[in-house]
Formats: structure tokens, C-alpha cells, sequence
């Protein structure tokens, strides 16, 4: 009879609110956010996990932004991969460039992240959207930079006048 009281005298003092502690909100989830610049422009990227660790770069759709694996990385990260979310350039925070944006420009980008921060390991790609196209594309032009896909809701209807 003990134990069971005190484990609701625990979960129940667990579930008060703290004056002292917030409640956490979308935000938090990029709160190790960065920035790196590419082609003079500020792209906004998020990393965690072991700095050693396996990379995986996770891109966004269209009109979306880096907070769309705010879930999923943190369990990539703390599974031993290193996780990488960035924002392409002109969506999510990172600055808005003159166009013309095509998936050839964003393929540039992811390759040009990898190349910098994938310390010299092929990367498993995380598409969603047109995230997904990227990704393709960035396996087929650059596959040295490329260990896996993985692609989520893929725009793969796009035709030839997008690259």
C-alpha cells in the first residue's frame, strides 16, 4: 500500500507546473539553430547529436521550414547520428535571394552543406515534398555525397522546366 501512494504523491507533484520552469513551445525545438552563409546569402540550419556520428541532412517542402523534424531529429540525434535541418534558401528563416529558385540551385545548397559540415561521410538525405526532389537529385548529380533516401509525401510529378 506504501509504494502505490508514493508513486501518486510522485506523478502527481510531477504534473504541477513549477513556477520556475516555462512551458516549452515550438520554438525550443531549434534552439541550437545557426546560421551558415551560402552564396553571400544567411541560411538559417539546426544540428545535433554526436559531431561524429553518421550525418543525415533533413530538407523541407515548399513553404515550410526546418521545424518541420523538429520531432524526428532529436531522436536520429540521440540514436548516435549526427542531424542536420536546414532551411532552403528563400523558405523557413533563411534570407530571401533574388530568383530564380529551381531544384537545381536548392540541389547546390544541400551539396555545398554537405560538403562543409558532413565531415567528408555520405549522408542518409531526408526529403519531404519537394525536399524529396532535392534529395533525388542531389543522389543522382552528387551520389559521392550520398549514403541513403529517404523520401516523405515525394513531389516527383515535377518536370523539367523546375531544374
Amino acid at each position: 500500500m506504501m509504494r502505490r501512494c508514493l508513486v501518486l504523491i510522485c506523478t502527481a507533484s510531477a504534473l504541477q507546473k513549477s513556477p520556475l520552469r516555462r512551458q516549452q513551445t515550438r520554438l525550443d525545438a531549434v534552439s541550437r539553430e545557426s546560421q551558415w552563409t551560402w552564396q553571400e546569402n544567411a541560411i538559417r540550419y539546426a544540428s545535433e547529436g554526436p559531431a561524429d556520428g553518421p550525418p543525415v541532412l533533413f530538407l523541407h517542402g515548399f513553404g515550410s521550414s526546418l521545424e518541420t523534424y523538429r520531432d524526428n531529429a532529436p531522436a536520429l540525434a540521440q540514436a548516435g547520428y549526427r542531424c542536420h535541418r536546414l532551411d532552403l534558401l528563400g523558405l523557413g528563416l533563411s534570407e530571401k535571394a533574388p530568383g530564380p529558385y529551381s531544384i537545381g540551385r536548392w540541389r547546390q545548397q544541400a551539396a555545398a552543406f554537405l560538403e562543409e559540415n558532413a565531415n567528408g561521410k555520405p549522408a542518409i538525405l531526408v526529403g519531404n515534398s519537394i525536399g524529396s526532389l532535392i534529395s533525388l537529385d542531389v543522389a543522382a548529380k552528387r551520389p559521392e555525397l550520398v549514403k541513403g533516401l529517404i523520401l516523405n509525401n515525394c513531389a516527383g510529378g515535377m518536370n523539367s522546366k523546375f531544374a
